[in-house]
């Protein structure tokens, strides 16, 4: 006999009532299961269809009512009585016709098989009959399955709502009993873990069951969709971990928790509820009652109210705390699903005055809260595809603001498809819409995401740029040109492997002709230079001389300039008094407040006669004062260096000075509306003895939760930087060195002042659970206070992590300076290259990555390797005690010195 002769051709699937498997049948039918011909017609309780072979169905009623008492309160129809008691001997009554049927099906060619919840009392009566039956078994949580009974409003639950209950537990006892004893026949999967993993149930079937499905499209994302395009979240809701009906019966009916315990214990694909379920064993019966008559008054408010504009208040403050409760979570996703209903259901007419009232607030407050970086739930996931997909017929189509305004809750701009060039709405949603178009993303999700960002903001900017330059006096475009100076931030954009040079030039257009239109003198025309000026005028404009990283960068350009060459004039918005500040007011001529006015300051600036300006803040960030100055011409000449780490885009800038080792071979100055002068060396130094270094705690790694024999990986990469393509390797890293830990310090003030950080613990542990890796391996710090207690950190782990492709410069100096090994990735431009560079200037050149299977390469052979890392540690400590030329100040100063003076 042919293996495929022997493979099992019956599968037949089953579960409690109202547990999903008319969506399991409905999966296994569009996959190639032949489930019959003859089946049980879809209505109000299934309007997908129930997928019930109708002979199989009848049969099985029979049988459960014959069994049953006579005249026991119960509910025969599905074999459950008060007493649970069934007549078995009457099974046997019926087995010459389930016979008979099962003969008229066999005839089939291919696998097929039935669906019917009652079947799960019948098992063994259908395992003698068919002793080669294979079976699919579904379970869901008591209280969805009694949440979706009570909704079919049948007399009898609707009487007696604890039945539901009961019957759960009545039927998944035989399942479960039959499983244990039949294991090797049968799979049990949770519903939830169907909806999010098809395409394991797929291969379960084919491995463990040995039952040869064909499919055509075998790949995850095909699957996923198959299933989608029979899905219905409305039909199978879930209520969220932290419902207090949830709560009420783990204190009033535990022996539900316990069973539904042994089901996912015994689970092939368990659900993972227990994993999330956050267990209260204080809470007494009369405070779960009040909460749960709580959430009947939460379902009933309007959404455009004060009440539940109060509600959504105090979730997001609940939540917007770290570590925020699951619970808060759970009553946003609520919350925001109210008010995605209520604005879909609102008349057009109404729409402006609920936007300008509480349901404009409330909808204000669910997009600044933050929770539209989580990851949507499966059920989200498909209610958010539906409001895209009515979004992308346009601002035409029938109830499109209310689509738009129920998508905004979800989904960022970029992740719309909006017609930027044809929006049409209404007047009172002009400016709020410009804002959510304009709004940078604080968070990354899904791997690709940078790169599909930077295209939308390409395409945006070109909008608006062509429209604007072309249309200068036109209200409209002013307006638009206006709200985005005032609201787009660029940083999200150096995350992307991109040349960024045209969106800066864009954009500097755009901010110099906003400036023009409100009367600001762009241009200037210096006289020449003095004949008798001897020394070079150098103006150095920060925003202040804080002691941060930027500051500790400046300082080199101009401390040790000659001063019998320069003449240098430090100009800042606003004054310290911190010592550093003072250090730096000491190494220059004067040190300058600007008054707090724009054209006062450019006039000021002016009126110094500068030879050149070197400007030492950021200015490619977002439209702050500092950047509306830099636009003017300030000097006869004007630089910036790495503080901005792409190109500004501005006119008036004139020089970018780099590094040889900074920037590539090849084409670098395709990346700079400046000209682009490199020095020899990284382009770059550091001087930070001008910060006296405070001792503080000294950790170890019991205090810091390092397992002592563990290997440390350590990254002091800011949350931004860490992209979910750095995420990802470095759970591969992690799953590749057993035991290793990874150690994090990514909040730190200095990039921001808030952080997305639920979302981005609960993805880093779901990525690092995907790769195998337990989440307790996983260690966050919060914000460091100081570069010594740093450094302090730093010494207890063993191998530090570059983030790519925007590399650390000032957080990859630090590692060095210890002494740490560190893996970096090498890049096309300076952003992505920052840190080769410091390792090419200390001739490391064996830690530069030039992909990520490299980079995985180096980092695991250094974890799983000890002495490979002292090898390394000690050839670093050798090196950085040689006074290394990002360190050097005096050299650094001396090569910008003759930089400027070719530039003057």
């Amino acid at each position: 006999m042919s293996e495929v002769e022997n493979q099992p051709s019956v599968l037949i699937v089953t579960g409690m009532h109202r547990s999903g498997t008319s969506l399991t049948a409905a999966f296994l039918q569009a996959i190639g299961v032949d489930l019959g011909d003859k089946l049980l017609q879809e209505n109000y309780g299934n309007p997908k269809g129930y997928f019930e072979d109708i002979d199989f169905v009848e049969l099985q009623r029979s049988i459960l009512k014959a069994c049953c008492r006579a005249g026991e309160t119960g509910f025969p129809e599905w074999g459950w009585t008060e007493s649970e008691l069934l007549h078995r001997q009457q099974i046997e009554t019926y087995r010459e016709q389930a016979e008979r049927l099962v003969e008229c099906r066999q005839n089939h060619a291919g696998i097929w098989g039935w669906k019917d919840p009652r079947t799960c009392l019948l098992l063994d009566f259908w395992n003698q009959i068919i002793p080669e039956g294979r079976y699919l078994f579904v379970y869901r949580s008591p209280w969805d399955v009694a949440d979706s009974i009570l909704r079919l409003n049948i007399p009898f639950f609707n009487e007696r709502p604890d039945s539901a209950l009961r019957a759960w537990k009545f039927y998944n006892r035989h399942l479960l009993d039959f499983y244990q004893r039949h294991s090797h026949k049968c799979l049990l999967v949770s519903l939830n873990a169907l909806l999010e993993s098809p395409s394991k149930i797929l291969e379960l079937v084919r491995v463990k069951l040995k039952m040869p499905v064909r499919f055509s499209g075998d790949n995850e994302r095909e699957i996923k969709d198959t299933l989608n395009s029979i899905y219905d979240p409305k039909l199978l809701r879930g209520l969220p971990v932290s419902h207090p009906l949830i709560q009420l019966l783990h204190v009033s009916s535990p022996g539900y928790f316990e069973l539904l315990s042994q089901l996912e214990g015994a689970a092939d694909l368990p659900s993972g509820f227990f994993r999330d379920f956050p267990q209260r064993d204080d809470w007494q019966l009369e405070r779960l009652s009040l909460l749960l008559h709580r959430e009947t008054i939460k379902a009933s408010l309007n959404p455009d109210s004060p009440q539940f504009l109060s509600l959504v208040s105090g979730c997001a403050s609940k939540y917007q705390s770290y570590p925020s409760p699951e619970s808060a979570l759970d009553e946003l996703r609520q919350a925001r699903r109210q008010l995605a209903d209520f604005w879909l259901a609102t008349a057009g007419d109404n729409l402006k005055n609920a936007w300008i009232s509480y349901a404009g607030k409330a909808h204000q407050m669910l997009v600044a809260c933050g929770v539209r970086d989580e990851q949507l739930s499966y059920a989200e996931e498909l209610f958010a595809g539906e409001l895209s997909a009515q979004v992308a017929k346009g601002f035409d189509a029938p109830q499109a603001i209310q689509y738009l305004l129920a998508a905004m809750l979800y989904r960022r701009a970029d992740e719309l498809p909006l017609q930027c060039d044809r929006i049409s709405v209404p007047q009172w949603l002009v400016n709020d819409l410009l804002a959510f178009m304009f709004s940078f993303p604080t968070y990354f999700k899904e791997v690709g995401e940078v790169e599909r960002y930077c295209t939308y903001m390409q395409r945006l900017v070109d909008l608006i740029h062509s429209r604007f330059l072309s249309n200068p006096n036109s209200p409209v475009w002013r307006r638009v040109a206006l709200v985005f100076a005032d609201t787009v931030n660029f940083v999200p954009l150096y995350f992307s492997t991109n040349n960024l040079k045209n969106i800066y030039t864009q954009r500097g257009d755009m901010l110099e002709l906003i400036l023009k239109a409100g009367g600001h003198q762009i241009e200037w025309v210096f006289a020449e230079r003095p004949a008798g000026r001897t020394k070079i005028r150098l103006g150095v404009l920060k925003a202040n001389f804080a002691p941060i990283s930027e500051t500790f960068t400046t300082v080199p350009v101009f401390e040790y300039l000659d001063r019998n060459k320069f003449e240098i004039v430090l100009y800042v918005l606003n004054f310290t008094g911190e010592p550093v500040e003072k250090y730096c007011q000491s190494r220059a001529d004067k040190l300058v407040q600007l008054p707090k006015d724009l054209r006062a300051q450019v006039e000021m600036i002016r009126g110094d006669d500068l030879d050149i300006l070197f400007v030492g803040s950021i200015v490619t960030n977002a439209a702050q004062n500092i950047i509306l100055l830099a636009l003017h011409r300030l000097a006869r000449v004007q630089a910036t260096y790495f503080a901005s780490p792409v190109t500004t885009g501005m006119r008036q800038m004139d020089y970018y000075i780099s590094g040889s080792l900074t920037e590539p071979a090849q084409g670098a100055q395709e990346h700079y509306r400046e000209k682009l002068v490199t020095v020899d060396g990284t382009g770059f130094c550091f001087n930070y003895s001008i910060q006296p270094e405070v001792a503080g705690i000294k950790p170890d790694r019991q205090s810091l939760g390092i397992p002592e024999r563990a290997v440390a990986f350590i990254s002091g990469a800011n949350l931004l930087k860490i992209i979910p393509e750095v995420r990802e390797t470095w759970a591969k890293i992690m799953a590749a060195v057993p035991d290793s830990v990874l150690v994090l310090y990514p909040f730190s003030p200095t990039w921001s002042s808030s952080y997305s950080r639920m979302p981005f613990v609960r993805k880093m542990r779901a990525i690092l659970e995907k790769y195998g890796v337990e989440s307790s391996r996983l260690i966050l710090l919060e914000a460091l206070p100081s570069r010594a207690q740093v450094k302090a950190v730093l010494k207890v782990a063993d191998v530090y992590l570059d983030s790519y492709p925007y590399a650390g410069a000032n957080s990859t100096a630090d590692p060095l300076e210890v002494g740490m090994p560190v893996v970096v990735m090498d890049g096309n431009c300076l952003r992505a290259r920052q840190g080769a560079a410091l390792l090419r200037s200390l001739g490391l050149f064996d830690l530069i990555a030039g992909g990520e299977e490299e980079y995985i390469r180096l980092s695991v052979a250094l974890g799983c390797n000890r002495e490979l890392r002292s090898h390394w540690r000690e050839r670093i400590v050798r090196r950085m005690q040689e006074n290394p030329s990002f360190f050097d100040s005096r050299a650094y100063s001396a090569q910008i010195g003759a930089v400027l003076q070719n530039m003057a």
